[in-house]
């Protein structure tokens, strides 16, 4: 089960990190990337989604919440941690939602370029005399700008960075439970990471450490993944 919820996470950010990115590239080679175009995409995206769940008949809802309760069950050791965790979890995500960006870096160019996205409809370059807005990776600013788009305001920009916080505590829990970790050593091993400083100040920023984060550690679950198949055999020749 935790297999699955491992791999289930890491497809689907990749998958949501594909479309944004296809989706504001195209939108922006024809100079239409706007609010509107970006609702009628994630409409068409749901749509798609919720078409090849029915017809695929996967495992309802209610099967997956009962065997969460079981395993949480079997686990009463755990309670604590899993409770501090989303204590953390719901604090970070209230002042993320509250906090407006703040920090030096957000206004030089995480959050300055991508209003100047906004302005120009486009991802092309423009003039400026700030070169980290042009040079540097643009991909988290991608999913904060669909995300300004989405919900329609610039308090909503940290909560990228608040989901990826939340994501990088889960994907440290299941690597360690990949490399045969108890459960409630795994459990430390994500509050470690999650009571981090810079790990909570940034839970409420638009820096894009813990959104490369989940990049590096959704790798190295499906390094070990990949490691495990037996079918793989090294030969020499």
């Amino acid at each position: 089960m935790e297999n699955r919820i491992g791999k289930g996470i890491v497809y689907i950010n990749t998958v949501i990190a594909i479309y944004i990115f296809a989706v504001t590239e195209i939108l922006g080679a024809f100079t239409i990337l706007t609010r509107r175009n970006v609702f009628i995409s994630w409409a068409a995206f749901l749509l798609c989604i919720i078409c090849a769940l029915l017809l695929t008949q996967k495992i309802s809802a209610s099967h997956i919440t009962k065997r969460l309760k079981i395993s949480l069950h079997k686990q009463k050791t755990a309670t604590a941690q899993v409770a501090i965790a989303l204590g953390l979890i719901l604090v970070l995500g209230f002042l993320s939602r509250k906090i407006a960006p703040y920090n030096a870096d957000s206004m030089a160019y995480h959050c300055a370029r991508i209003l100047h996205w906004i302005q120009n409809r486009s991802v092309d370059y423009y003039p400026t005399n700030i070169f980290t807005q042009l040079y540097s990776p643009p991909m988290a600013e991608y999913v904060v700008m669909q995300t300004y788009f989405l919900l329609g305001s610039d308090v909503a920009f940290n909560l990228v960075q608040w989901y990826a916080y939340t994501i990088d505590a889960a994907m440290i829990y299941f690597i360690c439970r990949k490399l045969n970790v108890q459960r409630e050593i795994a459990l430390v091993g994500s509050l470690l990471m999650m009571t981090m400083p810079i790990a909570i100040a940034e839970s409420s920023a638009t820096q894009v450490d813990l959104f490369s984060g989940v990049w590096l550690l959704s790798f190295v679950y499906l390094a070990i993944d990949f490691s495990e198949y037996k079918e793989i055999r090294w030969t020499r020749k």
